[in-house]
């Protein structure tokens, strides 16, 4: 666990990225690389803050989440982000089932997440089936690869099915904390598959630490690669757990 001094000095670093990022587009990533592994007995609430450059918005996320035994969790996300007709807009909320299918001891877990998203105004949902892996080279090293599908439903809903993988690389130090590297790629609907320039993917660095008793704090920086991505997103999480 971090001294309380560095881990003052690291959110102040993280709130700096937020408050002097300049604006140079698509909707703020608060998205996350979710694992597969379920803790018996976990319960945690978490919030998120994301902005991003392109349009100078932020968003706002929380979550709950309760494991149900050893291989399943539920969690509930509700979100709310900038429009062009609010600064602090309702965009959706989603319920999410964890199902862990192995225990790792080959130095791989895995296992699925179903998910469930209703947005408003008329906006089509969402229901998607994603499959999470974690893989343990070495000691203290992790490599997590996310594959995630989603189909939209309701009235205005687009067809085909909607691809992404998301992956992780972590480190956890000899201090306690986690460094790493993600990823985001958005690749659109197989009904109508866009081109590598009109494509979202994303790339960068985060930070992961323990402070208190029962908190985390996580921060990241994405850039974007191509023409469909975000030019710079940051992310900031706060977790208690219970």
């Amino acid at each position: 666990m971090l001294a309380r001094s560095t881990v003052s000095r690291l959110l102040t670093i993280a709130f700096a990225w937020l408050a002097l990022a300049s604006p140079p587009a698509l909707a703020q990533n608060t998205a996350g690389v979710f694992g597969p592994v379920v803790n018996e007995g976990h319960r945690s609430a978490q919030y998120r803050i994301a902005f991003e450059a392109d349009t100078d918005a932020f968003a706002h996320r929380l979550h709950y989440q309760e494991s149900v035994g050893d291989d399943l969790m539920w969690r509930i996300v509700g979100q709310a982000r900038k429009t062009e007709d609010s600064d602090n807009d309702f965009d959706f909320i989603q319920g999410e089932l964890f199902w862990q299918l192995n225990t790792g001891r080959s130095g791989w877990d895995s296992g699925f997440r179903f998910d469930a998203l209703v947005r408003h105004e008329g906006r089509p949902g969402l229901a998607g089936v994603h499959w999470m892996n974690d893989f343990h080279p070495a000691e203290r090293w992790r490599l997590r690869a996310v594959a995630m599908t989603g189909v939209q439903i309701g009235d205005g809903a687009a067809d085909g099915v909607f691809l992404q993988f998301r992956s992780q690389i972590n480190y956890r130090t000899t201090q306690g904390y986690s460094v790493g590297l993600e990823t985001y790629s958005g690749f659109g609907s197989t009904d109508d598959l866009a081109g590598i320039k009109d494509q979202s993917h994303e790339v960068g660095p985060y930070l992961e630490a323990a402070f208190a008793e029962r908190w985390t704090v996580f921060a990241s920086a994405l850039a974007g690669l191509t023409d469909g991505s975000q030019d710079l997103n940051l992310k900031l999480w706060i977790t208690r757990g219970f």
